[in-house]
Parts: structure tokens; sequence; C-alpha cells
């Protein structure tokens, strides 16, 4: 079967807001236009960020932050090129496996956009009690939209009078 993507141009960025850190950012300058397949990402991927119009996806896989663009596919917290090639290299399969099973699949269109941290924050508990490892509820949000932290990792989201609020958080798509 014909790959959707069989060619990349790899460059290795530094990250624009920290120049001079070890970690850089990597890109895969994509000659073919692969928008086609991020609705089929989109319904096997948790958590994920879709634009709903094929501009971009952003996902995570442990710690690394992925994003594609029609002509473009970048991941973050790379530490040299060789890392770079590994990761992008099995970024690219895993899509072209996405896109060689999408006909026993149902693409998913919907638009998830990540919240901003106030409206998460007005659905936490509030109490900064530091019980999920960081000192404050809007700490907690910030990692929460980034994907650092589950909800789980609030103890008074699992409380039985914080579960409606954790409803809400759950339908923000986190």
């Amino acid at each position: 079967m014909e790959k959707l993507i069989d060619d990349y141009e790899l460059e290795l960025c530094e990250v624009d807001c920290v120049p001079g850190a070890p970690l850089y950012s990597a890109k895969a300058h994509i000659p073919g236009d692969v928008s086609e397949v991020m609705p089929y990402l989109n319904s096997v991927l948790d958590r994920a960020f879709y634009s709903g119009d094929n501009e971009f996806i952003v996902w995570k896989n442990r710690e690394r932050k992925f994003v594609l663009r029609p002509h473009e596919l970048a991941a973050s917290l790379i530490m040299d090129r060789p890392e770079a090639r590994r990761v992008i290299g099995e970024a690219v399969t895993w899509i072209n496996d996405i896109w060689d099973r999408r006909g026993g699949m149902t693409p998913d269109h919907e638009k998830r956009i990540p919240p901003q941290p106030l409206e998460v924050l007005k659905h936490l508990p509030g109490s900064n009690c530091a019980s999920c490892g960081l000192a404050t509820c809007m700490a907690f949000a910030f990692e929460l939209i980034e994907g650092n932290k589950r909800l789980d990792d609030c103890p008074g989201l699992l409380e039985e009078e914080n579960y409606g609020a954790r409803e809400k958080l759950e339908v923000l798509g986190l």
C-alpha cells in the first residue's frame, strides 16, 4: 500500500522560548499535504487537540508533544539529530499505519481546542492543598491542559461533592 508520508526533510530547531536550552524540537517538512489523516488520528488519540478543519492536531506521547500540520510534523523534547530521526521516524510509521487502516475506521471531525486555564480553574476545588504535587490549583490547571497531569491527580476531584466539576472538566477534554 502506498504510504501517506514517504519522504520528508528533517530540521532540528532550538526551542523558541529557551534559546541555548539543551533540548530541541524536530520538524519534518513533508512535500505532500497530509491533512486528510487528521480526522483518523483524532479518532484514536485521547486528549488530542484538533482544529476540526485539518489545519492541525496536537497530541502527547509520554512527555513528548507532537503537532501535525498539512505539510509538517513537529516533535518536542529532542536531545540531538539521531533522536530526532528516531522519534520522527516512529511517528511517521504510526501515522502511515493509521492511514493504511483508515478503511476500517470512522474519522472524527469534532473540533477540540485546549480550554483556557481560568476555565479549568473554576472547576477545580480551589483549595491550593498541593496534594497533586503542585503549589496551586492554577499550576495544576496549566499542567492539566498540557497533559502533564490527569484529573485523578487532584484528590479533591475524587470527592463525591466534586463529581459535577469533574464531569465538566471531562467535557472540556481533560
